[in-house]
């Protein structure tokens, strides 16, 4: 009985270490990129980025809000295979900056794509590195190029602020990687990347500003939220 207790928590042990130990960035890039989609119009230049959540029957993509408030032709271009998809129904949450953009796929009873993970608990602390994933905007070139900025949590705001803002963390972004995930260590997502600190005292404006490292913030989000 001895032995078979010692064996119980021996196990016990072995299954918590398991599933707290973190990814290397590679990883973390690596299992994400097939799950990023592009966001375009088709009535105007400009494009945003968005990421596949877990749904029955259609695809739906999680994206800021804002984003796709820009133009009612929205089209949906998974990083995978390229295939440009249009939206057929988009569904803003109600008081926060997201929203999920859904379309089919011909022939196809469940979506072909691999959702995200989203974190199932509030555990994210201040120095935390996290990791985004979006297409910034290069002038002059017609190809985009999937980029995975790294940086570190700097403030929680807790209760949020408007629109469910309520991470913020120092990284370098450029125009074009709102909606994107923003990933934790264990590769689950804990917020949606969203607005620079130019912008935050006037949640009117989404301009993204500059490439430069500066602070951003992004709408906390968790498995309960869709």
């Amino acid at each position: 009985m001895i032995l078979w207790r010692s064996f119980l928590t021996s196990a016990l042990m072995l299954l918590i270490l398991t599933g707290c130990q973190t990814k290397p960035s590679s990883d973390i890039a690596e299992e994400t990129k097939n799950s990023i989609v592009l966001i375009s119009y088709g009535d105007k230049k400009g494009h945003g980025t968005g990421f596949f959540v877990k749904a029955k029957g259609q695809c739906k993509v999680l994206t800021s809000a804002h984003v796709v408030r820009r133009s009612k032709q929205i089209n949906i271009t998974p990083h995978l295979d390229k295939k440009l998809f249009k939206a057929a129904n988009i569904e803003p949450i109600p008081g926060k900056d997201l929203a999920l953009v859904t379309f089919q796929v011909d022939d196809q009873e469940n979506c072909p794509y691999t959702p995200l993970k989203l974190n199932k608990s509030p555990q994210i602390k201040i120095r935390d590195t996290v990791a985004m994933v979006g297409y910034p905007r290069r002038d002059g070139e017609t190809t985009l190029v999937l980029q995975f900025p790294e940086g570190k949590v700097t403030n929680i705001e807790d209760p949020p602020l408007a629109e469910g803002y309520a991470i913020s963390y120092e990284m370098t972004t450029i125009q074009g990687m709102s909606g994107g995930p923003v990933i934790n260590k264990w590769g689950r997502v804990v917020a949606v990347h969203g607005k620079t600190d130019v912008v935050m005292d006037s949640l009117e404006n989404s301009s993204q500003g500059s490439p430069d490292t500066q602070s951003l913030s992004g709408t906390r989000i968790s498995h309960k939220l869709i």
